[in-house]
């Protein structure tokens, strides 16, 4: 859901089973230029990105394909895997500066083989790592230790899998500098919650077995 017309009302993004992204603006119609068709379903939720000249739908599709759409419905790329995709799209924001402070966007994914991939709003491969085994939930950003340097601003990046592994990557990157291993599978998404009010944020994550804290 965003404001896709600059209306101040929320217009509807969504795909289906039968292979289509669509656009419902506010007024109840498919937007112009809508559906998308692709040659195969769309089962996690678009992602809406706004750049400094546009306004991106990201669709990871079944495919193995992420899609970059405009809002006339139109194909401005797309980016191509080895592996079927596992998780919803998430957004990382970061800074680097000196000499001028700059604003980046980073988008992350999983795959059923592992591998965390990230790109820029050009459709530009800008992480390529693999953690072993099917990243599981989504992939989420936190700053942990509350750190930031003169160059380079950017969140820890947070990661499950199906074996049971958590890894937590400190620049953009690197998933190695972290890995903490239960007996059994992650199931979900995982949380950051400072819950014992110590200053230090916390992970929780829910296993096959059990909610596990960190």
């Amino acid at each position: 859901i965003a404001d896709l017309n600059n209306n101040n009302l929320d217009d509807i993004v969504f795909g289906t089973d039968d292979n289509k992204i669509y656009v419902i603006n506010d007024d109840g119609n498919i937007a112009p230029g809508f559906p998308f068709t692709a040659p195969d379903k769309f089962r996690f939720a678009p992602l809406i990105l706004e750049t400094v000249n546009n306004i991106l739908i990201f669709a990871p599709c079944d495919n193995n394909r992420v899609y970059a759409l405009n809002l006339s419905g139109e194909l401005e790329f797309e980016i191509e895997l080895n592996s079927s995709i596992s998780t919803s799209l998430s957004a990382m924001d970061y800074d680097t500066w000196p000499p001028n402070s700059t604003h980046h966007t980073l988008i992350f994914f999983g795959c059923d083989n592992g591998d965390i991939i990230s790109f820029n709003e050009y459709g530009e491969i800008t992480v390529e790592d693999n953690i072993g085994s099917k990243v599981v939930g989504s992939i989420i950003f936190s700053d942990l230790d509350y750190r930031s340097d003169s160059t380079f601003l950017a969140p820890e990046r947070i990661a499950v899998n199906n074996l049971g592994s958590l890894f937590i990557g400190e620049n953009v990157s690197l998933y190695q500098d972290f890995n903490f291993t239960y007996d059994f599978p992650y199931s979900s998404t995982p949380i950051v919650y400072d819950i014992d009010n110590d200053g230090d944020r916390d992970i929780f994550s829910g296993t096959t077995n059990s909610i596990i804290g960190i």
